[in-house]
């Protein structure tokens, strides 16, 4: 296999998830040896830590949509998603920049499932599928695609 196609393959998630239990090894070998050095490089462990989970609950993929609305009147589309599980936000796209494409996504390794993804002028802005984030069930995403084929193509 080719380096690049391997790159490429590999998530960003996956290569989080490597790091992520690279420090927690490491630490945990250092942790054995009792030099005054290694209280520090614990510390800055533990702070790389948590910006990488930061970083990584940033991420437009990781927000949780609970609900979609179409507004037919002001026309546009309004998503209701969790960031950082606590903390509701709304993204308003007009039906004008609204794009979507409905596309076989890899999660994980030989996780395919289907994902309903939501564009504002060809930009990403969040995405939707059966088993994570949200629990969403096939019927309300073909409910939810067939609604968003009738407003592309009136």
């Amino acid at each position: 296999m080719d380096v690049k196609k391997l790159e490429k393959n590999v998530s960003w998630f996956q290569r989080f998830n490597f790091e992520l239990v690279y420090f927690i090894v490491l630490n945990i070998v250092l942790i054995t040896v009792d030099y005054p050095i290694i209280d520090l490089y614990w510390e800055l462990s533990e702070t790389a830590i948590l910006v990488l989970i930061i970083l990584l609950m940033l991420r437009k993929n990781s927000r949780i949509i609970y609900k979609i609305e179409f507004d037919d009147i002001a026309q546009k589309m309004n998503m209701y998603y969790y960031q950082f599980i606590f903390f509701s936000f709304l993204i308003s796209i007009p039906y004008s920049q609204l794009n979507f494409k409905y596309l076989k996504k890899s999660y994980g390794i030989g996780n395919l499932m289907y994902a309903l993804v939501f564009l504002n002028r060809k930009k990403f802005v969040a995405e939707i599928n059966e088993k994570n984030r949200g629990g969403w069930s096939k019927n309300e995403i073909d409910k939810i695609k067939d609604n968003l084929n009738i407003i592309k193509n009136t």
